[in-house]
């Protein structure tokens, strides 16, 4: 298959758009699980949210649970980025079956 040809598929944008962003999810929880770093810090960082935020709403709730269960929050943000690029790639698998079908 051609260059010009690739390019010219109007499913190549979707495509690389999915993959990107399935990259970004992965990268971005993994480098929190290897590093270590991210769970033990987490309530800093909902404190520099909140003192940031202008939404009451925001503050109030999503965050006031956050900062009650600092460590299971971090654990799942991590593990949930990680969980989204699997989901991605595995959205883009099986549509490249469907994809396939049709043609």
């Amino acid at each position: 298959m051609n260059r010009s040809h690739l390019l010219s598929n109007p499913l190549f944008a979707p495509f690389a758009i999915q993959i990107l962003l399935a990259y970004e999810w992965l990268f971005s929880g993994g480098e929190k699980v290897i590093g270590g770093q991210f769970v033990p810090n987490i309530t800093k960082t909902l404190v520099r949210f909140e003192s940031s935020n202008p939404h009451e709403w925001y503050t109030g709730s999503v965050l006031a649970i956050a900062k009650s269960y600092p460590i299971v929050f971090g654990t799942l943000v991590q593990w949930g980025e990680i969980l989204t690029g699997i989901g991605l790639l595995a959205a883009l698998a099986r549509s490249e079956e469907h994809t396939s079908e049709l043609q």
